[in-house]
């Protein structure tokens, strides 16, 4: 058996299970059954499964894009092509976002420092790697799909913060589904970019025929 395989094994069942057993020592720590801690917070709580259904496909579609375009990015780099740091910036900064989402750090942050801390932080490395891939962002790219996330998502937090000051009954949902639009349309600019990349793989001298 390879022993690069055997070392990712022993790597992946070792960071397993210090995940689990940071898990269990969290349990004593809050005096709660380590399944309050390991169990899907719906049955947790015994909510109905389409509790926060939005949020979780999010989820999911945040960390398949990031997969994408993380996976494109290795691919870009062994070809030499000009978009492995977009979609390493934009990939990387995509994956964050959600875990953010999954585990709504930015809340629990906001709610110990007093500001939107995680979200000024979103802000700058959003604006970083647009100054610093402008010219190919906006000639090569797809620059209408990153331009509707950043809109959706510039919206969810207007909502948001609008909401905060004021009585509007629907005012949650707005924001949620402005952040859904945001989301969905940035993992296109992602797929998108990716795409090419996996496209000019293909065009590559010595690439095998499509059967």
């Amino acid at each position: 058996m390879p022993r690069r395989q055997v070392a990712l094994f022993a790597i992946l069942v070792g960071i397993g299970l210090l995940l689990i057993g940071g898990m269990a020592v969290l349990s004593e720590l809050r005096g709660e059954p380590l399944s309050t801690l390991t169990k899907d917070p719906n049955a947790v709580k015994g909510l109905d499964f389409a509790t926060g259904i939005l949020t979780r496909i999010e989820v999911v579609i945040w960390v398949a894009a990031a997969a994408v375009a993380l996976t494109a990015a290795f691919l870009a780099r062994r070809l030499r092509r000009p978009e492995e740091p977009i979609l390493f910036g934009f990939g990387f900064l995509g994956l964050v976002m959600a875990v953010d989402d999954s585990l709504t750090v930015h809340e629990a942050a906001s709610s110990v420092v007093g500001v939107p801390l995680i979200e000024l932080g979103y802000v700058v490395a959003l604006g970083w790697l647009l100054w610093r891939f402008r010219d190919r962002l906006l000639t090569s790219t797809p620059v209408l799909l990153l331009a509707g996330a950043l809109i959706g998502m510039g919206l969810s937090e207007a909502v948001d913060l609008l909401d905060d000051h004021t009585t509007l009954e629907a005012g949650a949902a707005l924001e949620d589904i402005f952040k859904f639009l945001g989301i969905i349309l940035y993992a296109g600019f992602l797929v998108l970019i990716a795409q090419a990349v996996i496209d000019s793989a293909g065009r590559e001298p010595g690439a095998s025929e499509p059967r």
